[in-house]
């Protein structure tokens, strides 16, 4: 049996990009989802979904905020389609705002809320799966031929869904049990609601291995969700390490790209389509990156090198 060093975080992100070079097409998909975020109608929450931003409290808003970048106003003025679609596939949709060439969609009630995440999650999910199907059989170096590639992404697409689903459950209930004590135990409430918000950032840690481990390991969402823990544990420090690594690099990119979206050539958005690519290609190095390292801590913590 070979011995498989350790790859450190700092391995991970040289071996990708070299990965990537060869494989450029894989930042095809991220192009795309971004290019119809940009041409397709901008879906907006109206007031009634954010009662809030509204009368006396919006005035308190305007006045403490002049320029309109309090909460609520970010909150309105965020775009639905970029942050469902973007959720599992690099999108500077999500990371910046503005107006594009197709209408504006406003929501204006809780139904249609709930309708438009009927519609939009099940192409999140699937647009995801594909994603991740495609970055892990690269990373495991398999073929995925059509025959294969469609009942994986299928499958795929039903464990995000699984997720996203315990994520709401233990994230959900605690805030929402939390906003009820504020009403009748204030201080309690807001003892609740700092829990809440650190259980919140816990959750989100342990998912940002979790939905790569889902790709890669070819088991039950539980049993997945089970060994992913057991790897972070014994792992913990680099997995810290790593995850504040891949989110400086984003945002640090990600500040490169404001400015650059502003650049036209004869009216024609130069930077946006060199934001474009460029977030796609950095967004999908440093997803290959925890590809490849979530991949090595598996196989060291089975103790061999086969497949999982």
């Amino acid at each position: 049996m070979n011995d498989l060093r350790t790859l450190r975080p700092i391995d991970a992100l040289a071996e990708s990009g070299s990965l990537l070079n060869r494989r450029l097409w894989l930042v095809l998909l991220p192009i795309g989802i971004d290019l119809l975020i940009w041409f397709a109608p901008r879906i907006m929450l109206g007031a009634e979904l954010i009662p809030l931003a509204e009368g006396s409290s919006a005035t308190l808003d305007e006045s403490a905020d002049p320029e309109g970048t309090s909460i609520f106003t970010l909150v309105r003025q965020s775009n639905l389609l970029s942050l469902v679609l973007g959720i599992w596939v690099p999108s500077l949709g999500v990371a910046v705002s503005g107006e594009g060439p197709g209408a504006t969609v406003v929501l204006e009630s809780f139904q249609e809320f709930l309708l438009a995440l009927v519609l939009l999650l099940p192409v999140s999910f699937l647009l995801g799966g594909t994603y991740l199907a495609l970055i892990a059989a690269q990373v495991q170096e398999r073929a995925l031929p059509w025959e294969i590639l469609l009942p994986r992404v299928l499958r795929l697409a039903k464990r995000l869904g699984g997720l996203v689903g315990i994520m709401l459950v233990v994230t959900v209930v605690p805030f929402a049990v939390a906003s009820l004590m504020l009403s009748f135990v204030p201080l309690l409430g807001a003892l609740l609601l700092l829990l809440s918000v650190a259980l919140l950032l816990w959750v989100a840690f342990y998912v940002f291995f979790i939905v790569d481990s889902i790709a890669l390991v070819r088991q039950s969402l539980p049993r997945v969700i089970r060994l992913t823990l057991d790897v972070i544990h014994a792992n913990l420090w680099s997995s810290v390490g790593f995850f504040f690594l891949y989110w400086l690099i984003v945002f640090g990119t990600g500040v490169l790209w404001g400015p650059i979206l502003s650049w036209e050539v004869l009216s024609f958005s130069l930077g946006r389509f060199i934001a474009t690519i460029g977030n796609a290609y950095v967004g999908t190095w440093v997803t290959i990156a925890l590809f490849k390292y979530v991949w090595n801590r598996i196989l060291l913590h089975r103790g061999d090198t086969s497949s999982a």
